[in-house]
């Protein structure tokens, strides 16, 4: 497993948010803690609760799941709230 750091640009609900995180970081971890989306929930850590779903290019994915190696193409992952609409 790779512990490169890694500089990305990711656009979230229309905004582009800058950070550095290694290529090993979950997407779950770095929308709640690198971009402080915390309505991106994990619950069980294995893809199976549903909680960390969020929308990448229109797809639901589990982001607890997905390393920002693996989501690191031009994407845009708003987090389960906006596709919720409750905030």
């Amino acid at each position: 497993m790779s512990t490169e750091a890694m500089a990305l640009d990711m656009r979230v609900n229309g905004q582009v948010h800058t950070g550095v995180a290694q290529t090993r970081t979950l997407l779950s971890d770095f929308l709640r803690h690198g971009v402080g989306f915390t309505g991106v929930h994990v619950g069980c850590e294995h893809g199976v609760c549903g909680a960390c779903t969020v929308l990448l290019d229109g797809a639901p994915v589990r982001s607890c799941l997905m390393s920002l190696s693996r989501s690191a193409t031009p994407r845009s992952p708003p987090s389960k709230r906006w596709r919720a609409g409750t905030y």
